[in-house]
């Protein structure tokens, strides 16, 4: 019920990078629905709705300084309250001691992302991807479909990998 139930409308996201600790991002999918800075703020610009049960993800690579100072980043979230006008915007500062697991020790939830992300990109023929293949990612993959249990698109990316694969004779 809680896949129903909207809980947010007009959700958007904005990602403003540090300059004094980032040297270059970039995002990875999501290039339809980009929005620009001004808009952000715009409440005619209408965005995404997100339920109760659901969650969201922006993947990008990131080059940080070495001798770089404060957080990474910093992220805004803004939506309107369902059935109102009511809109609100919450931020959170991204910080990194420079320390990131392996892809094999992160999270479910971060295993798929980067894996559709990688997939993605290979898909696209991406020069981002040139060491992206199938095996590779079905092995990031592996295990991540059990996890999720009724919802089937985590088992679905593998389905649609497995036929990639295929097709692609690789």
């Amino acid at each position: 019920a809680g896949a129903l139930q909207v809980a947010a409308q007009d959700v958007k996201v904005q990602v403003e990078f540090n300059p004094q600790r980032v040297i270059s991002w970039r995002q990875i999918g999501y290039a339809k629905h980009q929005l620009t800075k001004e808009q952000f703020r715009d409440n005619t610009v209408l965005a995404a709705e997100i339920a109760a049960q659901e969650a969201g993800n922006a993947l990008y690579t990131v080059e940080t300084k070495p001798d770089g100072t404060g957080p990474i980043a910093t992220v805004y979230v803004r939506y309107r309250i369902p059935g109102t006008q009511d809109v609100r915007e919450r931020s959170w500062t991204v910080d990194g001691d420079g320390t990131v697991p392996a892809l094999d020790q992160s999270s479910p939830a971060m295993r798929l992302a980067a894996t559709a992300g990688a997939f993605s990109e290979w898909l696209a023929a991406s020069p981002f991807a040139q060491e992206v293949t199938p095996d590779e990612l079905l092995k990031d993959l592996s295990g991540v479909p059990q996890v999720y249990g009724a919802d089937q698109r985590p088992a679905q990316l593998e389905t649609v990998i497995r036929e990639a694969k295929s097709i692609a004779g690789k």
